[in-house]
């Protein structure tokens, strides 16, 4: 596969990113991954110009796989970057809508803050 490298900040202000838990548990849990280090380091980089969304059930279920040092240094990355959104905001029509085409729950949090938080941001 080939691999772009990235620009200062690909042409945008004020990115807003949502990443999987997955991303966040292998660069920072017992089995790492070098890409996922990677845009966790390109994120810490550029704070004033990349931001994160996260719903609460994401952060829940990167907790549940990280140690607890790990999710330390979890929450001071997303410490003065992130939006943290409630999972209750998920309308439960969008919700069976992506659990019929074989979204996990997280994954349904995910698309619906993505969705949201593009039209206020």
């Amino acid at each position: 596969m080939k691999s772009v490298k990235p620009g200062k900040n690909f042409g945008r202000r004020g990115l807003l990113l949502v990443l999987d838990s997955n991303e966040y548990i292998f660069a920072l849990g017992s089995v790492r991954d070098p890409l996922c280090e990677k845009l966790l380091d390109i994120i810490a980089e550029n704070p004033e110009n990349i931001f994160i969304c996260i719903s609460r059930l994401i952060v829940a279920e990167v907790r549940s796989n990280l140690t607890p040092e790990a999710f330390k240094e979890f929450m001071l990355f997303l410490h003065k970057r992130t939006k943290i959104d409630d999972d209750a905001d998920i309308p439960f029509e969008l919700g069976a809508k992506y659990e019929a085409i074989g979204f996990k729950p997280a994954e349904h949090s995910s698309l619906h803050t993505l969705n949201t938080s593009a039209q206020t941001f």
